[in-house]
């Protein structure tokens, strides 16, 4: 939320927004997305609407915006295992934008 609106930090968008202004944009945002999931989902919209006219597709093999930009689900309880972070982190080090 803190891009959307600017800012480079959440820290700062913290000193801005009370909790319950942040709560009400949270609910705004369900029926209004915006960001990364929306813009995706525009863009599959139109590549699948030229991708069905231009290949002529019928119903049944038609696209659907999720075949061209698969909806993303994050699963908030489940925390990511030690080995996993271990491993971006050697890749980001090995890469040269991690400093140690």
């Amino acid at each position: 939320m803190a891009k959307t609106f600017g800012y480079l930090h959440v820290d700062h968008l913290l000193d801005e927004l009370t909790g319950t202004e942040m709560d009400e944009w949270y609910l705004y945002s369900l029926i209004e997305p915006w960001g990364y999931q929306a813009d995706n989902h525009r863009a599959g919209v139109v590549t699948a609407t030229l991708a069905n006219y231009i290949g002529q597709l019928n119903t049944h093999n038609a696209l659907k915006p999720t075949d061209i930009f698969p909806v993303q689900t994050f699963d908030t309880h489940q925390a990511p295992r030690a080995s996993a972070i271990q491993h971006y982190i050697k890749q980001l080090v090995e890469s040269g934008h991690g400093k140690t």
